[in-house]
């Protein structure tokens, strides 16, 4: 990435949390994940793109894939719920204001 857009991943992620804090983001990478030690992106976060090399039919990496791929599920899940509660929010927010209650306590 940085010869073609003069920045890393973990440098990209770090962007995306602090522009939208709901987005969970995940490195997958062909890097080896010891490489990465620039502490921007939890160890937790970071995925070889090894991980869907399960043609072989490897129990274990079978296991590893199916775990990413609840991490994923879950992840969505918890935007989708601090979606919606953004979303009611601003309706609560906007029925004030109509209400010319906003700003009022």
């Amino acid at each position: 990435m940085v010869k073609s857009y003069g920045f890393n991943g973990t440098t990209l992620i770090n962007y995306i949390n602090d522009s939208m804090r709901d987005i969970q983001c995940f490195i997958l990478t062909a890097v080896d994940t010891e490489q990465i030690t620039d502490g921007l992106v939890a160890e937790r976060d970071k995925y070889s793109k090894n991980i869907f090399d399960t043609e072989a039919a490897d129990p274990q990496k079978e296991a590893e894939l199916r775990e990413f791929i609840q991490i994923l599920l879950e992840s969505a899940k918890v935007f989708q719920v601090r979606r919606q509660q953004k979303l009611e929010r601003y309706r609560e927010l906007l029925d004030r204001k109509h209400q010319g209650t906003f700003g009022t306590e």
